[in-house]
């Protein structure tokens, strides 16, 4: 699998996507640490934002699997965790966005050469981030 940004489209809502991926994230071993409503984030910090600014950022892990991962590299840590799937309206479409960045081979033999255990375990887990996006879509 290549570095790349997936993104695709629903009719679905975000609190839809959202419920669902909180759902079906288990079958694949995921728990969310995290839903971050941006708009709410950005005005924590003093920012004004836009009625219209439907924007969240999702964040997967599987704690067992990434602390063992972090425990043998601690290199690993950046590119391992978390997880984010971001949900987001499109003022032009009106449709739900789901974006995942999806880290490859390509780039982990750039930035952890001869790091084989997460060369063989990272894109795997991007993969089945792509299937759980592709059963809530």
């Amino acid at each position: 699998m290549e570095t790349k940004i997936f993104k695709f489209e629903s009719e679905k809502s975000i609190r839809e996507i959202i419920s669902e991926i909180r759902t079906k994230s288990e079958k694949f071993g995921f728990v969310i640490r995290y839903d971050f409503n941006m708009g709410e984030v950005f005005e924590e910090h003093g920012v004004t934002v836009d009625d219209d600014f439907k924007f969240h950022s999702i964040q997967l892990c599987i704690p067992n699997k990434a602390y063992n991962s972090i425990k043998e590299n601690s290199d690993r840590v950046t590119l391992i965790m978390p997880k984010n799937i971001v949900v987001y309206k499109d003022k032009i479409s009106n449709k739900t966005i789901i974006s995942y960045f999806s880290i490859g081979d390509d780039l982990l033999l750039k930035i952890l050469p001869g790091d084989d255990k997460i060369l063989n375990s990272l894109p795997k887990s991007s993969e089945i981030i792509l299937e759980l996006i592709n059963l809530v879509k």
